[in-house]
């Protein structure tokens, strides 16, 4: 059942990060994400994991393939100890990923 779910999710990745480069259909609220993912880093500095998690999950939904809103809540599944769901890695170049992570507070 895990494997599914991971194997779900792992396509899932694979899909949104192929659209990174797109032009997105919609004006994408930078303001907003950003605000989302700081009050969500302060909330895990407080160790308040579960609203973290949700302001991380409230700014996915403004933008799907922000690859530093899916480090920063696959951190905060992590800390919650829900491994197997923190453990999925996108299928992105490793020079990619890392350059994202550098930009990353999480």
């Amino acid at each position: 059942m895990l494997d599914a779910l991971r194997l779900a999710l792992v396509r899932r990745l694979e899909t949104l990060a192929s659209r990174i480069n797109a032009d997105p259909a919609l004006p994408i609220e930078t303001g907003k994400i950003d605000a989302l993912r700081t009050q969500g880093n302060d909330l895990l500095e407080q160790g308040k994991l579960d609203e973290a998690e949700n302001c991380f999950r409230q700014a996915l939904t403004l933008k799907q393939d922000d690859t530093r809103l899916l480090v920063c809540l696959g951190y905060s599944s992590k800390e919650q100890g829900r491994l197997t769901e923190a453990r999925i890695v996108p299928s992105i170049p490793p020079s990619r990923l890392q350059r994202c992570l550098r930009r990353t507070i999480c």
